[in-house]
């Protein structure tokens, strides 16, 4: 599968009937995606917590709660360019998926579903998001999250986030910049505490178990909004950052 649905996309069941066929969803599956299905918004809540979504599947009786709906899935997940696509039961009124797509979903289709289909209209959504809010070219020199959700400039010693489709400068201070500099260096791939603490704390601290880096974590990863949420501590051991 290629690398944009490397990602875990979350089924929305909104009402009775419009989770997806089991067919359907081993077929996606099958392709290399993780679905995780709610109809509750209690529990959506719970899931849009344990897992960075990179598109969500909105299954809707009709397109008329679109608009509030995707707004408010955007809002939960913490990404003002999550890729929404609404699923359609072959009873929807005439025109649906255009009127999904103008209330804002990413895009729509209808019932029956077509897996092959379905996974190439998620792979479109992802790959949109992804080039509408990142550059197409990377200043040499930058250390960066798959999806450039962070970004270091090493050479300016700059941090940037992306936010509602653009991306702000976030000031770190030294030792901020150098552990999310290392923890990027390693994506996916637990820092050591001791190797974390070269980057700019006296191996003294280290032997007695000062609580220092752990502060500056915690405040790095505020700063960084959502995307902070990716910095996971390694029980016993350190810190990684989670790519994707």
């Amino acid at each position: 599968m290629d690398s944009a649905l490397a990602a875990r996309l979350v089924v929305h069941a909104h009402a009775a009937g419009t989770a997806l066929a089991p067919d359907l969803r081993r077929r996606l599956e099958g392709d290399g995606l993780t679905i995780v299905a709610s109809e509750d918004w209690k529990n959506l809540r719970k899931l849009a917590k344990a897992y960075p979504a990179d598109a969500v599947l909105l299954g809707l009786p009709e397109p008329g709660k679109t608009a509030r709906l995707a707004a408010r899935l955007r809002r939960l997940f913490g990404r003002s360019a999550l890729p929404i696509v609404v699923l359609l039961p072959a009873a929807a009124p005439a025109g649906g998926e255009t009127a999904a797509i103008e209330n804002g979903a990413d895009d729509a289709l209808r019932e029956p579903l077509d897996g092959a289909l379905l996974t190439a209209r998620l792979e479109a959504a992802v790959r949109n998001a992804e080039r509408w809010s990142a550059p197409a070219v990377w200043p040499r020199g930058t250390l960066r999250a798959a999806d450039g959700a962070v970004t270091l400039d090493l050479r300016a010693r700059l941090c940037s986030v992306r936010l509602e489709g653009g991306y702000v400068d976030v000031p770190l201070t030294q030792r901020q910049f150098e552990t999310l500099a290392a923890l990027l260096r390693r994506k996916n791939r637990p820092v050591s505490w001791s190797a974390l603490y070269r980057r700019g704390w006296h191996p003294a601290k280290l032997r007695q178990k000062s609580r220092t880096l752990v502060q500056h974590v915690l405040s790095l990863r505020r700063k960084l909004g959502p995307a902070g949420n990716r910095i996971e501590a390694v029980p016993g051991f350190g810190y990684r950052f989670r790519d994707r």
